[in-house]
């Protein structure tokens, strides 16, 4: 079994009194999810997160918020027929700017609330991971 890892972030503006997040529709698989990457060398974990986000979506991060990253584990046959015990940390942000999705890697993007994004977020660590940012997101608004 082979080990990945990734970063990213769950992108929030406020609108209003509500927050929205941002999910992508990946290009490949074709899942909606959060914008995350791998990191390249002597970067750090935020470093990384806001990277991927601007690459994926042209979005700048304003701020990260003062909580623990969300932990995403999950596991998947990789084309060569392995097993990949994959970790993804994400890091709750308040973003700005206009989204100009990577033509490349990303199909599509909606804002959405907190709770509409855990209906359309494709996997189960993706959904429990954005259910995780409710709660945060309400003891920090």
């Amino acid at each position: 079994m082979r080990c990945d890892r990734s970063f990213g972030v769950i992108p929030l503006r406020r609108e209003g009194d509500t927050w929205k997040v941002l999910l992508i529709k990946n290009r490949p698989g074709e899942h909606w999810d959060f914008p995350k990457g791998h990191p390249e060398s002597d970067e750090t974990a935020h470093d990384t997160a806001e990277r991927e986000l601007r690459e994926e979506t042209a979005l700048e991060i304003i701020r990260f918020f003062d909580c623990d990253a969300i932990e995403e584990r999950y596991q998947f046959n990789s084309d060569d027929g392995g097993v990949i015990d994959k970790t993804v940390m994400l890091f709750l942000a308040e973003v700005s700017g206009d989204v100009s999705i990577c033509p490349t890697e990303v199909l599509d993007s909606c804002w959405l609330s907190l709770s509409d994004a855990v209906k359309r977020v494709t996997f189960p660590s993706g959904q429990r991971a954005c259910m995780e940012a409710v709660g945060l997101v309400s003891e920090i608004s």
